[in-house]
């Protein structure tokens, strides 16, 4: 049985020792926490971000990743980002500036050398949705968690997901319902805006729980979703 508890539990946490599910459960992450700061919800970890690493590791392996590239919009403490990196990725891990800081927690969980993976890389950028460069290369994967929780930046959300994804790129949004209207009206967004919406089918998640030995009571992580979002509006 694995020791990970649902993030709700450990939000007054100052360091979590996060194991990473099988094929790499013999690597245990070092998350830092601050349920102290006022400005932003990106400093402790969410239930979302959970669900979708765990999901994450029956979808990739090592091997299969290696080189190719991914961006975690919205990184928080850096749980999914470090994650991928173990999996072979080359990861950009973004947030608000607080949090990319030199004394933020995303940049302190990825530069944290306990945290160092010989598989993949990871580095911390900061990124403004309002105003995402357009200036890259579609990345092969974009991952994002615990992001849809304000009608305000689901607009700038999904602008920044369409400024770096392409045809090919695997775009997956994890999330936990707390207002179903919210969420609906981002899907729909989001389907206007030119994305196949689709939603992982929870028997998926479940399984993905199960082969990571992670034993959570089905109240625990009700409400959390894993969505796949795939770009098919043609040229920007």
């Amino acid at each position: 049985m694995s020791t990970i508890q649902p993030a709700h539990a450990t939000k007054n946490v100052a360091s979590l020792a996060y194991p990473l599910p099988p094929p790499l459960s013999h690597k245990t992450l070092h998350l830092a926490q601050d349920s102290t700061a006022a400005t932003t919800t990106g400093s402790t970890l969410w239930l979302g971000a959970q669900v979708l690493t765990i999901y994450l590791y029956t979808l990739y392996t090592p091997i299969a990743s290696h080189g190719k590239r991914a961006l975690d919009l919205g990184a928080g403490t850096g749980l999914t980002s470090l994650a991928l990196a173990a999996l072979g990725w080359d990861v950009t891990s973004t947030d608000v500036a607080q949090l990319v800081s030199s004394t933020g927690i995303l940049r302190r969980n990825i530069e944290d050398p306990r945290n160092g993976s010989t598989a993949g890389t990871a580095h911390v950028r900061e990124l403004d949705w309002l105003a995402p460069p357009l200036d890259e290369q579609p990345y092969d994967l974009i991952v994002t968690a615990d992001t849809i929780y304000s009608p305000p930046l689901v607009v700038p959300l999904l602008n920044t997901i369409r400024a770096y994804a392409d045809a090919k790129t695997v775009v997956l949004v994890a999330l936990e319902v707390r207002d179903e209207a919210l969420i609906r009206g981002a899907l729909e967004t989001a389907t206007e805006m030119g994305f196949v919406v689709k939603k992982v089918p929870r028997t998926k998640l479940r399984k993905a729980l199960g082969v990571a030995k992670v034993e959570w009571a089905k109240e625990e992580w009700a409400g959390a979703e894993v969505w796949r979002l795939k770009w098919e509006g043609g040229d920007a």
